[in-house]
């Protein structure tokens, strides 16, 4: 094999300690392989020679460890197939002495390597621990607990917690602040971290309240004055340049000498910190002038350079507010005995389960590693440790090779391409490893970059070039770019292969073309993913060769399995996918995005949860409601209509008892679809597995009709594929019942839908690909696409938050003294320190990301993005990169949307099935809601370009803050905006939860903590909560105006009315002296009484109709007006008669739609 200079000397080193920085495409997998052959080759060369040699080594004396058990297998089976091509030609040799030896030296490595040390930390841990069980006194048959165990079991955990009512009032200064959901959160994360923290903590006394306040005014203090010393140092030489007072005049002949005499005087030993910022205050100016730049550059220097950092720094130290004190102790102490209880709780349980979580595995091999005989044994059992992808390792992990101190260590990574610390992975620990090992001969820089072309490899050069730059303000986290070497540098290597296409905010904007250019109407693209695959329909359809075959060399043109579009996260994807389906385009989405939210996904589950809880209504419905039954909407109100089916806990019964057989009142065709189900109920219920689990559930899958079913719809093949993925993943589990795979389930899908989508074969298998960043690490595509590169970095929440320094740090919101409808911000001590701390991290990760993104196009890299600015965002480092940088356009091409140019739709190759899922079928009778009703009486028109030729699909829409939004959200970068009907929802749950005996800031804080997935509910909660708490106050201000007998909230019906179903639900229900009243709530900004008036008419006769009773007055609370909000409407008869014209006109349009 021919290698270049730096991978010979990775191969064949006998430096007892390597560290390779191996850039992207650089062959580190190749390196790894040979180096473990070589060193059994030199061990082998000792029997032969009868020498002895240092390096030299057995497959059992070798430990490489690898970050996924995936990329274990991978390494074993190449290492494999080497040693069988050593015996193949061994065999070709004749019988000699040395061929013997050798080719049974070679059989005894094959035979040892299915127990090889070639595995992930975890993994090795586990082996250490079972191997040495009785020194780490562990149970020797102690069993292991996955994500999803681990994740169940403390859930288990902290729901005994909460429920226990002693808790709730031991804790109740805590609920004051924080819901219960964010507190459960917030045990999880920093429990988290509290395990993988290199150094063990003891849980009650670390996180001791008095000293933890101590502790971060003392760290406060220290940074203060280290900021000062700082500053002080760097200054001296600046004002020792000053020129003579004598020379200048004015104010700049007042500053120079005032700076000079404070810069004299100054002793930092003997001031107080703050006392010395406030005069350095006093002499410094107040703004810097342009002209000091030429008449005093000293100055200029100072006041820019050295002076302005310093003031952006003093800011984030906040002053300790000692009236706080007494708060901040109680919330410390209450969640530090929430995190001693949770731990308490979730250790025992292991204990008695006798199980370990991950967690446990690397601290407990530290534990046992503590011992010397262990260490010992190590040292001369394992003989080289080869570490693979150290980037993305921890401390705890580090520790463990300090303890084992094995003669040979070989660590192969990337800084640059450190992209897991959400999963613990801190890129200081390659850092600081590097800086020891490049002080000896250990260092080798592995560039030279095989699967790029050259023309990418110069633009990636070029830009992060300019954005990995290492300084004081970003470190530890931020390295220095080490540029690639291309070995792709042919004619054809050299062209720009980069392309960045903006999507500009005035989509009439025009360019000029050259007369003999082609000319097309400039389109405006529905959104950014639109614009995307119309540049990728572009490519496709083109005669261009843009795709270079890597065996062959030769060019060609590009097919859709060449493309790969990197998306940052699953948000978005809906669009993305339909932007595809549109333009007939072929996909897959894998790695790691959208698996359980998959149709076919949720309609197998949906069936074997039904068989679970076969008495169920809502899980009935589900399974009659999907493609296996059929059942429409219309014919469930038939059958809820029926007699025997009084209410829905009877529904069971009616169908399982065959109660539809003599109801006259159901057609034919519902008859046989509810005899379907019922036969399904005679198979499947009880589910009794006699085999294997998973032949279990391919039987339901093939006998319950949904494979059928999928048959029948367009790529069929992949959503087969994706059921048969869902049933191996579920055997995976290893259940011991139904409901427990489905309680797995649960929470793997909660986990973040880790499971990307099954890969099927499709006809030429040519499809796009589709997946996370991340999960494309390690992987390379002929063309890839980066959308979205204006989007934000995702940045670290939390209201608490775990830091080995500060300990514990927390913030909170309170009402402000002198006005109880403004939230302050509260923060401990030392919360805004590892804040900023954690925003500089994910700030300098999001640069590797977009490193990482880039390096995975081999051939051809297209960026999009819209053409508004949004901090820290890939399109940023871009821009600011091209005003640095200029050149970097020379390796780039830039251009407008109105460039890309419009394409007809992909013609398939193959013939597809109509899809056929559930028939909708527009028979009488219609359903419709009240807001649909009110819509079409309200403006036909509008009512018709919404429902029927649906011109405005906002459910496409992603609930995030759009771009012009976003530039007017004062540059708030985490600023979150509540949609207008999420804001409805939240006001009502908080009055209903009022009116349940809940106080105020409990209902609000509760009501709120439902929108939110996240650890930390956004930074502007607090005009959230005023907005909501404002409402309440108003609602609470009509106490007296409403009848106190208050008999429902949120009455859901569905009742007919003019020959169709119409569905809604009522906000509040009222009875006085007898008489019927009901209350629709509106948190509207006017008053508009006339278009809800089909709305409150509706709700009249519904209830009317439901309840058997008269209605007095129907009324609407216009919240935002408080008393004067309340508007009192008694419908006439006469319009009653016109809502039902409306329903039968609504009737009749449908009916001839579908006729048409």
């Amino acid at each position: 094999m021919n290698f270049n200079p730096e991978q010979k000397e990775a191969i064949y080193s006998e430096n007892p300690l390597i560290l390779i920085s191996a850039g992207a495409g650089s062959g580190k997998t190749r390196v790894l392989t040979e180096r473990f052959l070589n060193i059994c080759q030199q061990k082998l060369n000792e029997f032969l020679e009868g020498s002895t040699s240092d390096i030299g080594a057995t497959v059992k004396e070798i430990v490489a460890i690898t970050f996924t058990e995936k990329a274990a297998r991978e390494m074993k089976e190449r290492i494999r197939g080497e040693l069988n091509t050593k015996l193949e030609e061994l065999d070709k040799l004749e019988d000699e002495k040395n061929v013997n030896i050798a080719k049974k030296f070679w059989q005894q490595q094959k035979e040892d390597l299915d127990n090889a040390y070639i595995t992930t930390f975890h993994s090795f841990c586990h082996k250490l621990l079972t191997r040495f069980a009785f020194k780490a006194n562990l149970p020797p048959t102690f069993t292991m607990l996955d994500d999803i165990d681990s994740t169940l079991l403390q859930s288990e955990c902290l729901d005994e917690m909460f429920a226990d009512k002693t808790n709730y009032y031991k804790w109740k200064d805590a609920f004051i602040y924080y819901s219960k959901e964010q507190l459960k959160r917030a045990i999880n994360s920093v429990y988290a971290q509290i395990c993988e923290a290199p150094e063990q903590i003891d849980i009650k006394t670390f996180f001791e309240a008095e000293e933890i306040l101590a502790l971060q005014q003392d760290l406060l203090l220290k940074q203060k004055a280290s900021l000062l010393e700082k500053f002080y140092q760097k200054a001296q030489p600046c004002v020792e340049e000053f020129p003579s007072s004598s020379e200048l005049k004015g104010k700049l002949q007042e500053y120079v000498e005032n700076i000079s005499n404070h810069f004299g005087k100054v002793d930092l030993n003997n001031i107080d910190y703050d006392e010395c910022y406030e005069l350095l205050q006093e002499v410094m100016p107040k703004r810097k002038v342009s002209s000091w730049e030429d008449k005093c550059p000293a100055l200029f220097e100072l006041y820019v350079d050295i002076y302005n950092p310093l003031k952006q720094k003093w800011k984030n130290i906040p002053d300790f507010p000692t009236e706080k004190r007494e708060q901040f102790l109680s919330i410390i102490s209450c969640f530090a005995e929430m995190l001693c209880i949770f731990d308490e709780k979730y250790t025992k349980k292991k204990i008695e389960k006798a199980a370990l979580d991950f967690s446990d595995l690397q601290k407990k091999a530290i534990n046992l590693l503590e011992n010397e005989d262990v260490r010992a044994t190590c040292r001369q059992e394992f003989k080289h440790f080869m570490v693979d992808e150290f980037q993305d390792t921890n401390k705890l992990q580090m520790k463990m090779l300090d303890y084992i101190q094995p003669r040979f260590q070989f660590i192969v990574g990337d800084e640059k391409q450190s992209i897991y610390r959400f999963r613990g992975a801190d890129v200081t620990v390659m850092r600081g490893l590097q800086n020891k090992v490049k002080q000896s001969d250990g260092y080798i820089n592995m560039n030279r970059n095989y699967r790029n072309c050259h023309s990418i490899i110069g633009f990636v050069n070029a830009i992060f070039s300019e954005v990995m730059r290492e300084s004081e303000d970003n470190a530890p986290y931020s390295i220095n770019y080490s540029p690639l070497v291309s070995n792709r540098d042919d004619k054809e290597e050299q062209e720009v292969k980069v392309e960045l296409i903006e999507m500009t905010e005035n989509d009439e904007e025009e360019i000029e073309k050259d007369d003999d250019s082609q000319v097309s109407e400039v389109d405006c693209y529905d959104s950014e993913f639109d614009m995307l695959t119309e540049r990728m329909l572009e490519i496709a359809q083109s005669e261009k060769k843009l795709v270079r075959e890597k065996d062959t060399g030769v060019w060609r043109k590009a097919q859709w399995r060449d493309f790969a579009i990197l998306v940052p996260s699953r948000t978005g994807l809906i669009e993305l996918e339909k932007c595809l389906k549109d333009k007939n385009i072929p996909f897959v989405v894998h790695g790691g995005i959208g698996f359980f939210a998959k149709q076919e996904v949720k309609d197998m589950l949906a069936l074997l949860r039904w068989i679970a809880r076969p008495w169920e209504s809502t899980y009935i419905a589900a399974v009659l409601r999907s493609p296996i039954i059929g059942i429409t909407l219309d014919e469930m109100f038939a059958i809820k209509a029926c007699g025997d089916v009084d209410n829905w806990q009877g529904f069971a019964d009616f169908i399982y008892n065959r109660c539809y057989f003599n109801e006259s009142g159901l057609a034919t065709q519902t008859k046989a679809k509810l005899n379907k189900f019922y036969n399904l109920f005679t198979i499947f219920v009880p589910l009794t597995p006699q085999r294997a689990f998973s032949d279990t559930l391919y039987e339901v899958f093939n006998n319950s009709g949904l494979k059928q079913t999928l048959l029948m719809q367009p790529n069929s093949l992949q959503l087969i594929k994706n059921v048969e993925k869902l049933i191996e993943t579920m055997n995976e589990q290893n259940p011991s019942s139904l409901e427990e795979l489905l309680e797995k389930i649960d929470v793997l899908a909660m986990l973040g839908d880790r499971e990307g989508e099954a890969e099927a074969e499709l006809p030429e298998g040519n499809m796009v690909h589709i997946m996370t960043v991340h999960a494309s690490k390690g992987l390379e595509f002929p063309i890839v696409c980066l959308p979205r590169l204006n989007r934000q970095l995702q940045k670290d929440s939390g209201s608490f938050r775990f830091d080995d320094k500060m300990r514990l740090v927390a913030k909170f919101t309170q009402e402000k003294k002198n006005n109880p409808f403004s939230d302050e911000e509260i923060v401990t001590p030392g919360f805004n320190i590892v804040k900023s701390e954690s925003d500089i991290a994910a700030a300098e990760e999001s640069k590797r990301l977009f490193y990482v993104a880039a390096t995975r196009a081999r051939d051809y890299l297209i960026m999009s993005a819209k053409d508004r600015l949004q901090k820290n965002s890939w399109y940023e480092m871009l821009l600011e990169s091209l005003d640095t940088n200029p050149g970097i356009l020379k390796c780039m091409i830039r251009k407008n949307q109105s460039q890309v140019v419009k394409q007809s739709k992909w013609e398939q190759t193959k013939d597809e099935f109509v899809a056929q899922t559930v028939s909708e079928e527009k028979v009488a009778p219609y359903t419709f809601s009240v807001s649909e009703i009110m819509d079409f009486m309200n403006d036909r028109q509008k009512y018709y370009e919404s429902y029927v030729l649906k011109l405005h699909p906002d459910w496409l829409r992603e609930e995030e803050i759009k771009a012009d939004d976003k530039a007017k959200a004062d540059d708030k970068q985490d600023k979150f905006i509540i949609s207008a009907t999420d804001f409805g929802t939240v006001v009502h749950r908080a009055c209903e939860l009022y009116d349940q005996g809940f106080g105020e800031d409990e209902a609000v804080l509760e009501a709120i903590s439902v929108l939110f997935d996240d650890d930390e509910i956004p930074t502007n909660i607090k005009e959230i909560k005023l907005r909501v708490m404002k409402q309440l106050e108003n609602y609470k201000k009509i106490e007296s105006q409403i009848p106190k007998d208050h008999i429902s909230s949120e009455w859901s019906f569905a009742v007919e009315i003019a020959g169709a179903y119409i569905i809604g639900e009522i906000d509040k229900v009222f009875i006085k002296d007898g008489k019927h009243s009901l209350m629709d709530l509106k948190t509207n900004k006017t008053i508009d009484t006339d278009s809800y008036k089909p709305q409150v008419t509706l709700y009249k006769m519904a209830y009317e109709k439901e309840m058997g009773v008269e209605v007095e007055e129907v009324s609407l609370f216009f919240m935002n007006f408080g008393e004067k909000g309340i508007i009192k409407l008694k419908p006439e008869a006469a319009y009653e008669k016109e809502v039902e014209e409306a329903i039968k006109d609504m009737t009749q349009l449908w009916r001839s739609l579908e006729e048409q």
